[in-house]
C-alpha cells in the first residue's frame, strides 16, 4: 500500500462486527425482548417496525434521496401506535429509551469481533495511520461507540462518520463527500475498507478513494422465522394442545375461546384501573379460577403489569335469590322478569318456587286459595289465578315479610365485600346473554351505582347507568374478531362452567352475620363431578399453557384462538355429544318456568339435531373463519 494512504475508512457491519444471526433475527429476538417486557405479541412489534422502517425511509427518499432512517423516530412511531392500540397507556419518552436499551443489548448479544480485520486496524494503529468508522446505519454514533467500548476497541478510531447522524450515505456516496469535506484531506490519501461491493467498494472509487474489500459469510434467516412471523409463535405449541385431549374430549378446546374472554376480560378491567371485581354465581365459579389464573400468570411473568392489582370475588347470588332480595310493595312490584322468563305460561306454585317461598309456605297458600296452583296458565299476569294470590291475606303477610328479610340481608351480605360501591360501581362477570341478573342487581342499587356486566355473550342493550358487554359475542358489536363464530354453541357455556354447588335460594341474617342459602331440592353434585369437573380440568390445564405462551396485548391468539373454536365445531366427535347430553341430564331451571329446560331440546336435536345445527353453521361461517386476519 502506498505511503500516503493514511486515512483508514472503515465499514462496521459484517466488516468488523460479525452477527451470529441474521439482521432479521436480531430484530426479532429484540422483538421478543420488548414484547416480554410490555406484554405485547413479538410478531407485531416486529412487523410494525418494518412498516414504519419503510415507511421513513420512503420520506427519507423523496425528501433528500437518501433511504437512510433514524432508530429514534420509528420508535417514536411504533409507541404512538401501540399508545392507540392498547388500553393502558404507557410513557412515550420512556418506551422509546427502554426499546433503544434493549435493542443496543441484543445487538451486542449477537456481535463477535472479525478478528481478520481487527489485527489490520491494530497494525494500522501502530503505523502511525488515522481510523475512521465510515458507516450506514440507523442509529447514531453514540450506539457504535457503546459496542466499540464493550469489545475494547474504541482506542482504534480518531471519529465515527455515521449515516443518522448525517442524513447521508454511503450507499448514495454523499457520506464519503462529507468525509472528505471534513477531514480536508485528498480522497488520494485515504483506503476504504469493507464488505458490501457497492456501497464500500464502488462507491469509494467514484469518490478517488482506494478500497479494499473484505470477504464475509452473510448469516441468513433462520427457518423458523417466517413462522414465528405468521403465527405468533402460536400455531405448532396449539396444534400440541389441541391433539393432547382430543381423543377424550374436543371440549377441552373451549379453553381457547375462554382463553379469549379472560384476556379481554382482564384488558377491559386494566384499562379501567378496577379494583374489584365480581363473578356471579354459579357458572362465574369456573370463570374465576380462569382469570385468577391469568392473573397469576401475568404476576409471574413480570413486566409492566405487575404495578396493577385487582382482587377478585365470587358473588353467591341466583335469578331467584336477586328477584327477592329486590322485590317492591306488593301494590308496587311488576314481577315483569319473571313474566318474561315464563312466555310460555306460568303455574303459582313455580311463581311462588321463583320468589323463593318454602314448600310450607306453598301449601299453606294452596289451601287457603282453594286453586288448583300447578295449573299453567298463559298471560299469567292477566289471570284470576294472579289475582287471586295478590288479594289473598296469607301470601300477603309471608310476601311483606320475605320482602323485608331479604332486602335486609342481601344488603348486609354485599356490605360483606367491604366495597363503596356508591363510589368504585358495580363490576359483574357472568355467561350472560339476557343480563337479567344486573337488571334485578340495578333495581337493587335504584339505580345510583354505576354497574359494568361483562359477558361471555351479551344479546341486550344496557343503559348508560349499567352497562353491558359481549367479550366473544355482542349482538351490538359485530365487529368484534370472531363475534359472528363465537355465536354458534353459545348456550354450551351453561354446562361447561357449571359449578360444585347448587343455586343460591335466599339469604338470612345469623347472629348478626349474612348467610347463603342453597337450594336443596336438586343435587347437581353427582353429575358435576362425574362429567363437570374432569373437563373443567383439561380445560384450566390446557387454559395455563396458552397463557404461559401468549403474551398480553395485540396477540395473534384471538384469531388463532377463533380458528381453533372453529375447528371444535367441524370436528365435534361421539365423546362430545355423549358429554353434552349426560350432562344436561340434571340441568334444572329454578325461575319461573321450573324443571329440566334442556329436556325438549335435547328430544329436538340428539345426535342427528346437533350434526344438522352444526353443519348449518359450518355452511355460513366457513369463509369467516378461514378468513380471519392479524391486522396491525
Amino acid at each position: 500500500m502506498s505511503k500516503e494512504r493514511n486515512i483508514i475508512l472503515v465499514d462496521c457491519f459484517n466488516t468488523i462486527f460479525l452477527r451470529k444471526q441474521s439482521p432479521n433475527d436480531v430484530l426479532y429476538s429484540w422483538a421478543e425482548k420488548v414484547g416480554e417486557k410490555y406484554l405485547i405479541e413479538p410478531a407485531f412489534i416486529y412487523n410494525l417496525f418494518r412498516k414504519y422502517r419503510i415507511k421513513l425511509c420512503k420520506k427519507q427518499f423523496f425528501t433528500n434521496g437518501e433511504t437512510e432512517f433514524e432508530f429514534d423516530k420509528a420508535l417514536e412511531l411504533l409507541a404512538k401506535h401501540l399508545n392507540l392500540k392498547l388500553k393502558k397507556k404507557f410513557d412515550l419518552e420512556n418506551f422509546v429509551a427502554n426499546t433503544k436499551a434493549l435493542y443496543i443489548e441484543t445487538e451486542q448479544e449477537n456481535f463477535y469481533l472479525n478478528e481478520n480485520v481487527i489485527n489490520l486496524l491494530n497494525k494500522f494503529k501502530l503505523e502511525g495511520k488515522k481510523i475512521y468508522l465510515v458507516s450506514d446505519f440507523f442509529c447514531s454514533n453514540d450506539v457504535i461507540l457503546k459496542w466499540f467500548k464493550h469489545f475494547e476497541i474504541d482506542n482504534l478510531f480518531t471519529k465515527l462518520f455515521v449515516s443518522c447522524d448525517y442524513k447521508k450515505t454511503k450507499f448514495s456516496g454523499k457520506l464519503y463527500r462529507q468525509v472528505i469535506k471534513e477531514l480536508n484531506e485528498s480522497p488520494r490519501k485515504m483506503m476504504m475498507i469493507g464488505d458490501n461491493k457497492y456501497s464500500d467498494i464502488f462507491k469509494a472509487r467514484i469518490r478517488g478513494i482506494k478500497a479494499m474489500h473484505i470477504n464475509t459469510k452473510y448469516e441468513k434467516s433462520s427457518k423458523d422465522l417466517k413462522t414465528k412471523l405468521k403465527f405468533g409463535n402460536n400455531k405448532l405449541y396449539f396444534d400440541e394442545l389441541f391433539s393432547k385431549y382430543g381423543k377424550n374430549y374436543n371440549y377441552s378446546n373451549y379453553a381457547f375461546p375462554l382463553y379469549i374472554f379472560t384476556k379481554r376480560l382482564y384488558e377491559n378491567l386494566r384499562a379501567e384501573n378496577k379494583k374489584h371485581v365480581f363473578f356471579l354465581s354459579r357458572e362465574g365459579q369456573f370463570l374465576k379460577k380462569l382469570f385468577d389464573k391469568y392473573c397469576e400468570v401475568l404476576k409471574i411473568r413480570g413486566g409492566i403489569d405487575n404495578e396493577y392489582n385487582i382482587t377478585s370475588h365470587y358473588l353467591y347470588a341466583s335469578r331467584n335469590s336477586l328477584q327477592a332480595g329486590t322485590l317492591k310493595p306488593l301494590e308496587e312490584e311488576t314481577f315483569k322478569y319473571i313474566f318474561k322468563s315464563a312466555m310460555f305460561g306460568l303455574s303459582i306454585r313455580n311463581f311462588l318456587i321463583t320468589l323463593t317461598f318454602t314448600d310450607g309456605q306453598i301449601e299453606e297458600i294452596a289451601k287457603s286459595l282453594k286453586l288448583n296452583i300447578d295449573k299453567v296458565t298463559r298471560n299469567f299476569n292477566n289471570s284470576k289465578q294472579f289475582k287471586a294470590l295478590k288479594q289473598n291475606k296469607l301470601f300477603q303477610e309471608i310476601y311483606e315479610k320475605k320482602r323485608l328479610d331479604q332486602t335486609s340481608a342481601f344488603k348486609l351480605y354485599m356490605e360483606s365485600f367491604g366495597v363503596d360501591f356508591y363510589e368504585e360501581g358495580l363490576t359483574i362477570v357472568d355467561i350472560g346473554f339476557n343480563g337479567t341478573m344486573q337488571a334485578l342487581f340495578n333495581n337493587f342499587f335504584n339505580g345510583k351505582v354505576k354497574i359494568k356486566g361483562y359477558y361471555i355473550g351479551s344479546l341486550k342493550k344496557g343503559s348508560e347507568n349499567s352497562v353491558k358487554y359481549g367479550l366473544l359475542y355482542d349482538k351490538y358489536n359485530k365487529k368484534q374478531l370472531g363475534n359472528s363464530i363465537n355465536y354458534h354453541n353459545k348456550h354450551y357455556y351453561e354446562q361447561i362452567c357449571r359449578a360444585d354447588h347448587s343455586r343460591v335460594d335466599n339469604y338470612e341474617i345469623i347472629d348478626g352475620k349474612p348467610i347463603v342459602i342453597f337450594d336443596k331440592k336438586i343435587d347437581e353434585n353427582k353429575v358435576y363431578q362425574e362429567f363437570i369437573k374432569p373437563l373443567q380440568e383439561q380445560i384450566l390445564d390446557k387454559f395455563e399453557k396458552i397463557a404461559n405462551k401468549d403474551y398480553l396485548a395485540l396477540s395473534n391468539i384471538e384469531a388463532e384462538g377463533t380458528k381453533y373454536y372453529y375447528k371444535l365445531v367441524v370436528k365435534k366427535s361421539k365423546q362430545d355429544v355423549d358429554w353434552l347430553i349426560k350432562s344436561q341430564d340434571c340441568y334444572h331451571d329454578n325461575f319461573a318456568v321450573i324443571g329440566y329446560s334442556m329436556k325438549q331440546f335435547k328430544r329436538s336435536l340428539r345426535r342427528v339435531g346437533f350434526k344438522i345445527w352444526d353443519l348449518g353453521f359450518i355452511v355460513k361461517s366457513y369463509i369467516k373463519a378461514h378468513n380471519l386476519r392479524y391486522k396491525l
